[in-house]
């Protein structure tokens, strides 16, 4: 990636991988970007989308629970949905917020969910603070 583009820039963010790359000029440590952003990674519905959204969102609440509370406020964590079909999903938020602010976050990107990509077979929501994303298998 070239940075020369950014060179006269106030500020950037970048996530790749769930690791994030930010700088500007004002003091951001500690608190919440409030801006969400989703992105569709499975854009295939799911064939009962409505039982699967109640299921995965009840997950994700779960998964925004103990990724607050955790040493370095990220987990990973599947669950099964029917008979043949794994969810896997990640949950981490930057580690200057409280764990608080992290569970707000990951609760913001969850309220997410149902605007953007509900029945889904997978979804990326992120903010400057906090990601959280599910894909089926």
């Amino acid at each position: 990636m070239r940075f020369a583009r950014f060179a006269h820039s106030k500020g950037v963010v970048i996530w790749r991988s769930f690791c994030l790359l930010k700088y500007s000029d004002e003091n951001f440590f500690g608190q919440i970007d409030k801006q969400i952003h989703s992105k569709i990674i499975e854009n295939e519905n799911e064939r009962d989308p409505v039982s699967f959204s109640q299921k995965t969102n009840n997950f994700l609440m779960q998964l925004a629970n103990n990724a607050s509370v955790a040493p370095n406020m990220q987990v990973k964590s599947s669950m099964r949905f029917g008979e043949s079909e794994v969810v896997d999903s990640i949950a981490a938020c930057t580690r200057d917020l409280s764990r608080v602010d992290c569970a707000k976050c990951l609760d913001n990107s969850i309220a997410e969910l149902p605007k953007c990509c509900a029945g889904k077979k997978g979804a990326l929501v992120y903010s400057e603070s906090c990601v959280m994303a599910y894909e089926t298998f």
